[in-house]
């Protein structure tokens, strides 16, 4: 049973694309300000399909370290330049060789007793395979990629 609406709202959509609902919220300094949202219930389904980059090889160009989920674990995110995108992409996952066996995984910060990366985790063999002793290194590096069983892209490490 859907609830009346009031005369104000009534108008308000009359005056505004039906698409868009104005809200009150204040700013830094405690003003109040209009704003426009779009109403989620009313959005229709687009026409452009999630393009997919096909494997190459990447160089990249950042790297940053980013808590992940309610505990906060951490993750390097290599921020990368593909050569079928102009602007640049976040590659946080690798496709590495463990025990005779191509397995994916997330470049998770896993620590050791002495606070170094952990042994044989998926971010050291990452970092060994592309030749680098620390994280910084890793910038200005070309480095392949491939997709995962979910077609995402990821790092190439085998």
């Amino acid at each position: 049973m859907n609830k009346p609406i009031s005369y104000k709202a009534q108008m308000a959509c009359h005056t505004l694309n039906k698409y868009e609902i104005p809200t009150i919220k204040k700013n830094e300094t405690g003003r109040r300000i209009k704003k426009m949202e779009t109403n989620e219930l009313e959005i229709g389904i687009g026409t452009k399909e999630i393009e997919n980059l096909k494997p190459a090889t990447v160089r990249i160009v950042n790297v940053n370290i980013e808590e992940v989920g309610k505990k906060g674990n951490k993750k390097l995110v290599c921020s990368c330049k593909h050569p079928d995108r102009e602007e640049e992409i976040n590659l946080s996952a690798v496709k590495y060789n463990q025990k005779d066996k191509l397995v994916t995984s997330g470049l998770w910060l896993n620590k050791d007793e002495d606070d170094l990366i952990r042994k044989g985790s998926a971010l050291a063999n990452f970092m060994e395979n592309v030749s680098v002793t620390t994280l910084l290194e890793l910038v200005t590096k070309e480095v392949p990629t491939t997709t995962d069983e979910k077609g995402y892209l990821c790092f190439k490490a085998y």
